[in-house]
């Protein structure tokens, strides 16, 4: 396929690298799709160190360091005692209907690991780190899950018994210290090909709240191995018992296994330790001699480091190695792809960053941004290394030959020669469309089982963007040997020399989709929302769970002009907020005026209900714009250095505004709509940490709720009937209460106001008496997932509550027949004109 992009610029934002896609329009060969990326204006690359502070800022208790994970195993269980929510106090009759699934299924999300039954090669099972196992009988044609009832489906490893490929065990807990991740409650287990799972009582334990992997035993499928945040365990039971047999003193733990099926007894490596010196050990007999791990390879400049075994001679393994150079461009980026001949005897580094080859440096690190001045495509200085070895770093060797490897970062390598020299084989900045595309961030690599290098040369690739399949493995990759590296890593307008790997996406309903944020269409009918590494994504009850992007990297803070559809707001990270007045087709950049360092990672913005050419965003200090966004202003003296985290409006009255921060203090005006960078606004605090959700009763300007994140330091959910001067809990009490968990967003049923729908970190809750008691509103239907944004829409074709979650992408709940054209006796519409 011949390549259109004709020049990439790049710019500095608040600490991040932008991109922008300039397209020539004159060429014949330029798809549509091309030049509608073009009119998407920036494209950011994801960041997810960054991500990683705003997960722990938003939970971690005031004066900690770190979370208690077992605190969610506690919430969790007092969500199993929790009395399900009625549905005739919804409003739906006597019996409750189910959550509907919306999507996006074509557009998947963070994938650790993807098993393939070797008798049934169609059939396929996926480790989703927010979404539970997922399985496909056709080859990826279409995906369901039976896992969304568990305790926890933060699934992050997966293994096939190799004597009955019905028989898996689902590691969670996600333990690579990425920032979304989620901590897990052990390892599960199926014995009917994932109809059923149920999880091992034995591992319901912090030892096994990061489950990093698992392998079982060729020779005796009763012994199972698993590696996590706290050490190396075996099983000689089929998982019903498990021993501790390496204590991990590393930093991470234990990430990484890879089992010998050639030796008669079980020959294991294990790779222990991340961001600070790891080791890679072996056991030459590990169920006779369960603790005998010995050190095979450790290097003072090596951090994670990934194994693989060579299927065609087993004494053949390679790992790869992120660096900890402290000072060094390649930090967290590639120290060195090494190789043992011998089972691990001895270790040779066959490349490292020192390497003149500088393509053959850059398998941990974003390639294009290294290359931008050799492309012509910035100034001088400014190429950067964005390097994610402790993130995303796999290797895997060629099923029938030992020098042929594989490895992904942010995008995927091969070497032909035994790791020495490598080649790019995909292009996360390319259009989807294009043959060379997979999505950034690459965690798993699996060869078909029936993979013979002639007639079958099928791999498979999961990472951010869900699964990928190239048929053509074997096709030349693009190497500094054969065109300069400028050349191969951005070709020019006729397509010149680039992989000839032809990669192919199978999210066909693979719907574990991670928003941070989303909103709804007054008619209830179309929907987007901003996810993390995969842009914003719009999608629409017609489409069938096809959504499309509108705006790349990752996404943030959406709105919608309910008098006029056309003119949509979205942003990536910080204070980013772009403007659309044609439906989204083209953005434009929308911060005119704003100048505040001090805006979270995702920072929020709001569309004032009463006037939607009235937009509030947040940073140090509060903003405002009267005009649609082409000019803001400073509207406060600031938050007393703390970061604006959540902002309302008041129904009917334009000049009552709260704003929530990330200190616990919330603050307020009453004349909002004049206030200028001179006002003092007053403020109260309900208690400390992270204010999650600011939002008014529908039906009356003085009530307001305020909802945190943050574990311990009082309840999560706060209500003000002074308009935000004092507040009081309205968490429950007893079993009718909020457990102690995140909450993110809270929305009122507009017609019933005393309903009450929580969105937390373990799914939905529901209050049909104004907030003094609280019901589980997952209804067996909604995952026990993380749920970020929360609304309702009462328009003339629907009415319910809209869920869009953290890793299984968006639901809806049907509450009753739509009511049309209904308002409050005090004038506030609350069913938008669509």
């Amino acid at each position: 396929m011949k390549k259109t992009l004709i020049s990439l610029s790049v710019a500095v934002v608040t600490g991040a690298i932008a991109l922008s896609y300039n397209y020539d329009t004159t060429p014949t060969n330029m798809p549509d799709i091309l030049a509608a990326k073009k009119a998407k204006g920036a494209l950011k690359y994801d960041k997810p160190q960054e991500a990683l502070d705003f997960f722990a800022e938003q939970r971690i208790p005031t004066g900690a360091n770190s979370l208690d994970y077992a605190k969610y195993e506690t919430a969790l269980n007092q969500l199993g005692r929790m009395q399900p929510v009625n549905g005739t106090s919804l409003g739906r009759g006597a019996a409750p209907a189910g959550w509907e699934q919306l999507g996006p299924g074509n557009i998947g999300g963070r994938t650790r690991q993807l098993v393939i039954d070797p008798n049934t090669p169609d059939t396929m099972f996926t480790a989703a780190v927010a979404g539970g196992v997922w399985k496909t009988t056709d080859g990826g044609a279409s995906w369901n899950t039976n896992f969304d009832a568990q305790a926890n489906i933060a699934v992050s490893s997966l293994v096939m018994d190799p004597d009955n490929s019905d028989v898996l065990y689902a590691g969670t807990g996600e333990g690579y210290f990425n920032g979304d991740r989620v901590q897990g409650a052990g390892i599960f287990k199926t014995t009917n090909g994932g109809d059923n799972w149920f999880r091992l009582n034995s591992t319901d334990n912090s030892d096994f709240y990061w489950v990093n992997d698992l392998v079982v035993s060729p020779g005796d499928s009763n012994y199972v191995y698993a590696a996590t945040r706290a050490g190396l365990y075996q099983s000689d039971d089929a998982g019903q018992t498990w021993t501790q047999t390496y204590a991990a003193t590393e930093t991470g733990g234990c990430l990484d296994l890879e089992m010998k099926s050639d030796e008669s007894v079980d020959y294991i490596f294990a790779s222990c330790g991340t961001f600070a010196q790891s080791t890679i050990y072996r056991n030459v007999d590990a169920q006779n001699n369960p603790n005998d791990w010995v050190a095979s390879f450790t290097d003072p400049n090596a951090g994670r480091i990934s194994l693989a075994l060579a299927p065609s001679n087993e004494d053949v393994i390679y790992g790869l190695a992120a660096s900890i150079q402290g000072g060094n461009p390649y930090a967290n980026g590639l120290y060195a792809v090494i190789r043992s001949n011998n089972s691990g005897d001895t270790w040779n580094i066959q490349v490292d960053n020192t390497s003149a080859d500088k393509l053959s440096t850059l398998l941990l690190s974003n390639p294009i941004i290294a290359f931008l001045e050799e492309c012509g495509f910035g100034p001088p200085g400014s190429n950067a290394f964005f390097n994610q070895g402790w993130y995303d770093n796999i290797i895997r060797v060629n099923p029938v030959d030992p020098d042929v490897v594989w490895a992904g970062g942010v995008d995927l390598f091969r070497s032909d020669d035994g790791g020495q020299t490598w080649g790019i084989a995909s292009a996360w900045y390319f259009d989807p469309a294009d043959d060379e595309y997979a999505h950034a961030d690459n965690h798993g690599l699996v060869f078909h089982p029936d993979f013979d290098g002639v007639t079958n040369n099928t791999l498979f690739a999961t990472g951010d963007g869900g699964v990928f399949r190239s048929d053509n493995s074997d096709a030349q990759v693009a190497t500094s040997a054969i065109a300069d590296p400028a050349v191969a890593i951005c070709p020019d307008a006729n397509g010149l020399p680039f992989s000839d790997v032809v990669w192919t996406g199978l999210n066909n309903g693979y719907e574990i989709t991670q928003f941070y944020n989303g909103a709804v269409y007054p008619n209830g009918d179309r929907y987007f929302g901003g996810t993390q590494d995969n842009g914003t994504l719009r999608g629409d009850d017609t489409t069938a769970g096809i959504w499309t992007e509108i705006v790349g990297g990752d996404g943030g803070y959406v709105a919608v002009n309910p008098d006029n559809t056309d003119v949509l707001y979205a942003e990536t990270t910080r204070i980013s907020i772009r403007k659309s007045v044609d439906g989204g087709a083209n953005f434009a950049a929308a911060t005119n005026g704003i100048t505040d360092t001090g805006a979270l990672f995702i920072n929020p913005f709001i569309m004032d209900g009463n006037n939607p050419d009235r937009l509030w965003t947040t940073g140090n200090f509060a903003w405002r714009t009267d005009d649609a966004a082409d000019n803001w202003v400073q509207a406060n003296d600031g938050f007393g250095g703390a970061s604006g985290s959540a902002i309302a409006t008041a129904p009917g009255n334009a000049d009552r505004v709260v704003i929530g921060t990330n200190a616990g203090t919330i603050f307020r005006t009453e004349t909002a709509t004049t206030d200028d960078n001179t006002a003092t606004w007053a403020s109260s605090a309900p208690r400390g940490g992270f204010v999650s959700s600011v939002t008014f009763k529908p039906d009356d300007a003085n009530v307001v709720f305020a909802t945190y994140s943050t574990f311990d330091g009082g309840a999560h959910v706060w209500k003000s009937e002074d308009a935000g001067a004092t507040w009081a809990p309205s968490d429950g009490v007893g079993f009718f209460s909020v457990p102690n968990v995140p909450v993110h967003d809270l929305t009122f049923d507009p017609l019933n106001t005393d309903v009450i729908y929580l969105g937390t970190d373990i799914g939905v809750l529901v209050s049909t008496d104004g907030g003094q008691n609280w019901f589980d509103g997952n209804q067996g239907t909604f995952p026990r997932t993380v749920v970020e944004e929360i609304t309702y829409v009462e328009s003339p074709t629907f009415s319910g509550v809209y869920g869009f979650t953290h890793g299984r992408s968006t639901f809806r709940l049907s509450v009753r027949e739509p009511i049309v054209d209904l308002i409050f006796a005090d004038g506030f519409d609350v069913a938008p004109a669509p």
